[in-house]
């Protein structure tokens, strides 16, 4: 029937479960509850699978074979297309999304309650929060994960929202194509604090000072909530030329310079299927395959060159953003840009970096990065690693169906002097491979 619909050019979208879908972070792990709705857009019957959309992933064209389907249970809803898509009113859709900020004031309006959130975390009682559920991922979780998890969901569906509203003809789409990508990192920011609670979660112990951190990141992620809210009212009132992106720096240098990252590193990424090891990058069990780690140590991405960890499974190979100032001893004082290969787990971090000067001077690098389990990067960058991942699920090693990476990000320095110390953000979902500086940059094709 469902193949008679999509003939019909009738799309339809299903609830399958996460196991059964190939491109799906847990495809072919049948113990885990999730489940998971795509379009299904036409169907192959040379491969007898479904030609599918998924928005979550960012996908099209990908296939599931009927295969997938035995047994199960699925629900379908058929949409008819009844003809052309009507011209959305998007200064209406933008005010009637506007005015669910408006309802409240004072301290009931939601960046109070966020920011009243932040104070709440910084006394709750982790036990009791967590005690009698399941370690199981949002939105099976402990109620304060679940909650996150939400509004991490809700930040992404409308970034969605406004990436769709700024393709249509209307003297503000400029400025709303930025702003969707700023509610995509926002989205991610909520996610990497509801990957701080989860782990703290499935570690079954509170950390020291975790909760004020975490406290810490509401707060800014408050603040950025409200930065947005203004940014899209001063569309509606004066439609702002926005102007914050910009190209991807691909270094053209003399000469570069590797720095050993290995006396900070402070987490274990890499694992073998053997297991034995002590590997858990995520602090949730996954870990990098050791056995897909290139020969040779020496990685070159474009003109950079770049050392990558000696990993065994049993020492850290990488370092976990948590505020670290690291002293920087390179042979040529005057760095013209950094480098460094890296990921992020558990959302896509954006961070700043900070670099001090031996002359009591800084500068601060924003720093945006894509999670290691992407299907593709967040922000046009390279990857510089890619291979396979696995989980230790209580002892037991299960190898994970998709790829995962390390990428590679270049950031021009303004400031020609003598680096003292770089430091770091603190967001331990923010992990560092190798560290790279390099001289004789030109001055084109940056990105800041």
């Amino acid at each position: 029937m469902l193949k008679e619909e999509l003939r019909a050019a009738k799309p339809s979208v299903f609830e399958l479960k996460s196991s059964c879908i190939p491109w799906d972070t847990n495809y072919n792990r049948h113990e885990t509850p999730y489940e998971h709705a795509i379009i299904a857009t036409g169907w192959d019957s040379l491969t007898q699978s479904f030609i599918c959309t998924d928005s979550w992933y960012g996908c099209e064209g990908e296939k599931v074979s009927i295969e997938e389907w035995i047994g199960e249970r699925i629900p379908v809803t058929t949409f008819t297309v009844i003809g052309k898509e009507l011209v959305p009113d998007v200064r209406g859709l933008l005010s009637k999304s506007l005015n669910h900020f408006e309802r409240g004031s004072g301290a009931s309006d939601p960046f109070s309650a966020m920011r009243k959130l932040a104070e709440d975390i910084r006394s709750m009682d982790l036990k009791a929060e967590f005690n009698g559920y399941r370690p199981l991922l949002p939105p099976y979780g402990p109620p304060i994960s679940n909650h996150l998890y939400t509004i991490s969901n809700n930040r992404k569906k409308f970034s969605v929202y406004l990436d769709y509203l700024s393709e249509q003809d209307w003297h503000g789409k400029n400025a709303l194509k930025e702003i969707a990508i700023d509610f995509k990192i926002l989205a991610e920011k909520w996610k990497i604090i509801t990957g701080m609670f989860y782990k703290a979660f499935c570690n079954g112990a509170e950390e020291s000072g975790l909760l004020k951190r975490i406290s810490l990141k509401v707060q800014e992620t408050a603040d950025l909530e409200e930065q947005l809210y203004k940014l899209l009212t001063g569309v509606l009132q004066y439609a702002p030329h926005v102007t914050r992106q910009k190209p991807v720096l691909r270094p053209v240098l003399r000469s570069c310079e590797t720095f050993e990252l290995a006396p900070w590193f402070n987490n274990t990424a890499f694992g073998s299927l053997n297991g034995g090891h002590q590997a858990d990058f995520t602090g949730t069990g996954e870990f990098f395959l050791s056995e897909d780690i290139p020969e040779d140590r020496g990685i070159q991405v474009g003109m950079v060159e770049f050392l990558f960890p000696e990993v065994d499974g049993f020492k850290p190979d990488n370092l976990s953003c948590r505020g670290q100032k690291i002293p920087v001893h390179v042979e040529n004082p005057i760095v013209g840009f950094l480098s460094f290969l890296g990921c992020g787990e558990w959302g896509c971090p954006f961070e700043s970096l900070i670099v001090h000067y031996e002359d009591m001077d800084s500068e601060q690098l924003p720093v945006k990065v894509t999670d290691w389990e992407a299907t593709k990067p967040m922000f046009s960058e390279s990857a510089a690693y890619s291979g396979r991942c696995a989980k230790n699920e209580n002892g037991v090693i299960q190898p994970l169906n998709h790829k995962v990476f390390i990428y590679a990000y270049h950031f021009e320095l303004t400031k020609r002097k003598k680096i003292q110390c770089i430091e770091l953000p603190d967001c331990p979902n923010l992990h560092l491979f190798a560290l790279s500086a390099g001289y004789e940059l030109s001055q084109r094709n940056f990105r800041r």
